[in-house]
């Protein structure tokens, strides 16, 4: 007669309680395991997810390591303006000590003005350098709005059924930050326009969100259109009688959709607007002092995407 298992061995260790999964874990498991041969595939199953286990774990020290790096740049701009800060004080000490003991000597007071303009030089400096690293911050967490923003976009476009609403949600969490972000550079570059390399850097970063984002939009907007039924026919004549008289009307689908699917073109339409005009003011601000009037007349994307697959379907129905 064969030992028993122990009860802690992993091969007999019973299930969890169905009422301690959460409702993610049991959609998973009942769409993976729902059957005896996925039963049996389930030891590549869980290669599988210890695969994507250790990905996530190697992102996540990716991401720890990146925040580390920002968070010691920028403790060493703090303590840069706090050094700066010192320095200030200790002038301003000397400066109200000297002022303590008032002297007539004519070269005593050309020396005060002197101490004078080189504290209102290094109090200047103190301050840009203050702009600078709030204005980095500042960049800094809107482009990174961004980039998590096109990031979840992407991973909800990848799933099979991707909430739509989501999806729209995240695209205008992007919007609103490419906005703010647009609006900084803009100011920084008429106010400070040696900051270059900081602009630089963030026009690269949204640049590369931006060759995402874009093409999603436009993708997803097509899709809705064709979901509408657009473009419409051009002829609902017979085609085995082509002159019978009794065709029907032509249905504009922009004019009939109602409800929720009115709505979401509507959002969809106003979206694909707005990065539009973002990339316009983007485009005036990197061209500024240059002959941008050929760079910034575009059409309309939406209107574009209303218009050609007309023309293609025109092309169809005369060809014929």
């Amino acid at each position: 007669m064969g030992m028993a298992r122990p009860t802690d061995d992993p091969v007999t260790r019973p299930l969890p309680p169905y009422t301690s999964l959460s409702s993610h874990a049991l959609y998973f498991i009942n769409s993976k395991l729902s059957s005896r041969e996925d039963l049996d595939g389930a030891p590549t199953l869980l290669s599988e997810l210890q695969l994507q286990s250790d990905a996530l774990d190697r992102t996540l020290s990716e991401l720890n390591g990146e925040l580390q790096s920002h968070l010691t740049r920028h403790a060493s701009h703090s303590n840069r303006v706090g050094a700066l800060f010192s320095n200030v004080r200790g002038q301003l000490d000397d400066l109200r000590r000297s002022s303590a003991h008032p002297s007539s000597d004519e070269g005593s007071r050309r020396g005060m003005g002197e101490e004078l303009q080189a504290l209102a030089k290094e109090v200047g400096r103190v301050e840009t350098v203050r702009n600078y690293a709030e204005t980095a911050l500042k960049l800094d967490t809107l482009v990174g709005d961004v980039e998590d923003a096109v990031s979840s976009t992407m991973n909800r476009t990848l799933r099979r059924h991707p909430s739509t609403n989501n999806l729209e949600d995240m695209r205008a969490v992007a919007l609103r930050a490419l906005k703010l972000t647009e609006d900084v550079l803009s100011s920084v570059t008429k106010t400070h326009p040696r900051w270059t390399r900081l602009v630089s850097a963030v026009d690269h970063r949204i640049d590369r969100a931006l060759a995402i984002l874009r093409p999603q939009a436009i993708a997803d907007h097509r899709a809705l259109l064709a979901s509408l039924g657009w473009p419409p026919p051009l002829s609902t004549i017979s085609s085995s009688n082509p002159y019978t008289k009794g065709s029907t009307d032509v249905q504009n689908p922009l004019f009939t959709m109602e409800g929720d699917l009115k709505l979401q073109y509507c959002e969809s339409f106003l979206a694909l607007c707005g990065l539009q005009e973002l990339q316009r003011k983007r485009k005036s601000r990197q061209l500024e002092g240059h002959y941008k009037d050929v760079a910034l007349h575009q059409p309309l994307w939406v209107i574009e995407e209303l218009v050609n697959p007309l023309s293609i379907a025109s092309q169809h129905h005369f060809s014929k």
